[in-house]
């Protein structure tokens, strides 16, 4: 036998002897993964606590509650605008306004920390549960539409549809700190 036949074999024999290892490593590393991204149950507990913070992003003075007393409540110095020229314009606002949210608030919603409250503006309330529902049935968010102004004119166009689902992911790369 040539050396490079005998090198073969070795090579052969070492592959089907490390073969058992190798797949146990593999299933180990799977399951691992499968752990690490399993969807893991929505705290949905609404017990207000001494830690919990109200952000105020309705616009306007928040109305006394019994609530709302032992709380503390972050307001914006100015109110939330939202440039509704398009999509991105849109976009860009919501990220300036987490950008203008103090360090440990910010801290705390990429925690997905629940005692992290939101108020956010009367009409958006309906939208709100809209879109919680929406997500909850269809396993994402949906794809939308709705009238954005146009210039500085009071005239509105239908931009195409913008999907929702697409944005939340690119949003995730955020969270990576």
């Amino acid at each position: 036998m040539s050396w490079f036949t005998l090198f073969i074999d070795y090579v052969r024999q070492t592959v089907i002897f490390l073969q058992p290892f190798l797949v146990f490593i593999t299933s180990c590393v799977t399951i691992w993964l499968l752990w690490r991204t399993w969807p893991r149950k929505i705290n949905a507990d609404t017990t207000i606590s001494a830690e919990s913070i109200l952000v105020n992003w309705s616009g306007h003075p928040l109305p006394d509650a019994a609530w709302t007393k032992d709380i503390k409540v972050w307001t914006p110095q100015t109110p939330p605008y939202f440039n509704t020229e398009s999509w991105q314009h849109l976009e860009d606002c919501v990220q300036k306004m987490i950008k203008n949210l103090p360090q440990d608030i910010q801290l705390r919603l990429l925690k997905g920390d629940s005692d992290v409250i939101i108020v956010v503006p009367q009409l958006a309330a309906g939208l709100t549960i809209l879109m919680a529902v929406l997500h909850g049935i269809m396993g994402g968010f949906p794809t939308v539409t709705c009238p954005l102004r146009k210039g500085n004119e009071n005239n509105y166009q239908l931009p195409p549809p913008i999907n929702l689902a697409k944005v939340r992911l690119l949003s995730r790369e955020k969270r990576e700190m």
